[in-house]
C-alpha cells in the first residue's frame, strides 16, 4: 500500500499536500518492528523463509476472499487453502514445474466447478489462487537461487519498499493531479514519480553492495518493478473500493491488512521470477 486509500473519499482532481501526523507515526513503528523479523527471515531462507511466505499468502488469500467472495462455502475455502499448501509444499522440495502444473490445474477446476452458480465471483475466488500462491511460488523460486537468492530478495525488496515509502511521502507532501482517482483517491503522479525515484536509488544501493554484473539491466529493471508494484498497488485498491473498506484487514497497524502490505510485492515478485526464469540467474548478478 503506498498513499492511503479512502472509498468515501470525492474523487477529485488535484490532491492538496497533507500534514504528516499520528497515522504516519504509526506506520513508522510498525515499520521498525516488523523489519527485523522480515531481514531475519530472509537472511535465513530455506524451510524457514518458506513456512513465514506460506503463512503470510494464506493470510492474503484470506483478506482476498474477504474483498470478491465474502459468501464463498467452507468447502470451496478449504479447497483453496489446500491447493495453496500442495503448491507451495511442491516448490519447496524442488519440484517446480510441478508446482506450477497444480496451480494451473486446481484453478482451472475452482472456476469450472462454481462458474455456474455466479460467474463473477466464481473468477474472482478462483484468481485467488494464482494471486496468491503464484506470489508465494515466485518468493521461494527467487530466494532459492542459489549463491544470490538472498541478494536477489534484498534487491526486490528494496525495489517494493522504496516505490512505497517514497510514493507514500511524495504525495503527501507534494499533492497535484490524480494518479487514477476512480480506483483510488489519494494516490497522485507526483507519488508515482516519488515512489520511482526512491526504489531506482534503493536498487542501486543493493547493486552496488552485492557486486552485481550488471547495474544498467538492475536499475532498468528495478523501474519495471516499480512500475509494476504501483500496479499491484492499484489492483487491490479497485477491489477495496468495490468493497466500500478502507482497509483488507486490521492486522497491521498504521498499514491494515497483509494484503495491503504486499499488494505490490505481488505483482513484482511474479515479474522478477518471469524474467530471471526467461534469462537467467545471470540477468543481474
Amino acid at each position: 500500500m503506498n498513499e492511503s486509500d479512502d472509498p468515501v473519499a470525492a474523487p477529485a482532481v488535484l490532491a492538496p499536500p497533507a500534514k504528516v501526523g499520528s497515522d504516519v507515526r504509526l506506520r513508522l513503528l510498525s515499520g521498525i518492528i516488523l523489519a527485523p523479523l522480515v531481514f531475519g527471515v530472509v537472511y535465513l531462507g530455506g524451510s524457514a523463509f518458506a513456512a513465514v511466505v506460506a503463512l503470510v499468502v494464506a493470510t492474503g488469500l484470506y483478506e482476498w476472499l474477504k474483498l470478491v467472495d465474502p459468501a464463498a462455502p467452507l468447502p470451496d475455502r478449504c479447497g483453496l487453502y489446500g491447493s495453496l499448501a500442495l503448491t507451495l509444499l511442491l516448490i519447496a522440495v524442488g519440484m517446480p514445474s510441478l508446482s506450477i502444473v497444480t496451480l494451473a490445474m486446481a484453478t482451472t477446476i475452482f472456476y469450472v466447478q462454481r462458474s455456474n452458480n455466479d460467474l463473477p465471483h466464481s473468477f474472482w475466488f478462483a484468481v485467488g489462487l494464482p494471486y496468491m500462491a503464484g506470489s508465494g511460488l515466485a518468493l521461494i523460486y527467487l530466494r532459492d537461487t542459489p549463491v544470490i537468492g538472498l541478494g536477489i530478495i534484498a534487491y526486490l525488496l528494496a525495489v517494493v519498499w522504496g516505490m512505497d515509502i517514497g510514493a507514500y511521502f511524495t504525495g503527501r507532501l507534494i499533492g497535484g493531479p490524480k494518479l487514477w482517482p476512480s480506483v483510488s483517491p489519494n494516490k497522485t503522479w507526483s507519488g508515482f514519480i516519488g515512489g520511482c525515484v526512491v526504489a531506482f536509488l534503493a536498487a542501486w544501493g543493493v547493486l552496488v553492495f552485492t557486486h552485481a554484473a550488471s547495474h544498467a539491466v538492475g536499475l532498468v529493471v528495478a523501474v519495471l518493478l516499480a512500475a509494476v508494484s504501483q500496479g499491484g498497488d492499484l489492483f487491490k485498491s479497485f477491489f477495496k473500493r468495490r468493497a466500500g473498506v478502507k482497509d483488507s484487514g486490521n492486522l497491521i497497524p498504521g498499514h491494515g491488512g497483509i494484503l495491503d502490505r504486499i499488494d505490490g510485492l505481488v505483482f513484482a515478485a511474479l515479474l522478477l521470477a518471469f524474467l530471471q526464469a526467461i534469462f537467467g540467474r545471470d540477468m543481474i548478478w
